[in-house]
């Protein structure tokens, strides 16, 4: 009985310590790690944060270096530090459902773009994702 309560509550500290920073930090733990699974909670938290930083440098770079088109040294700097990890973490999202990763390239398309959304947003499928854990 005694073991049963104790695992009961190390799964509740467990799905506790699943928030925003664990997310972020698991991405940026497999920086570049292109095999495996990501589960949707681990993508949309890395993608939320990728969105806040790109806006948040495009902001820094319009205002106070007055970039004319917004995009300039800090935009750069975080794009060439969040591009591996957000690739990376799309590739174990696209795993989890059982695609390749090289279906990002779809989104060069344009059209595609709306496809991949789809797709991240999908359940995971366990029958289809098992050649990629």
């Amino acid at each position: 009985m005694k073991s049963q309560y104790s695992s009961d509550a190390n799964k509740n500290i467990n799905e506790a310590n699943e928030d925003f920073s664990y997310y972020i930090g698991k991405c940026f733990g497999k920086y570049a790690v292109f095999e495996g699974v990501a589960e949707k909670a681990e993508f949309w938290c890395f993608y939320l944060f990728f969105t806040i930083l790109s806006f948040a440098s495009y902001l820094i770079d319009l205002n106070l270096m007055n970039s004319e088109t917004g995009f300039g040294f800090f935009s750069a700097i975080t794009l060439l530090v969040l591009i591996i990890p957000m690739t990376s973490v799309s590739t174990r999202r696209l795993h989890d459902i059982g695609r390749s990763g090289w279906w990002q390239l779809v989104a060069l398309t344009g059209v595609g773009v709306i496809l991949l959304i789809v797709w991240y947003a999908t359940k995971t499928d366990n029958k289809l994702n098992a050649k990629y854990k």
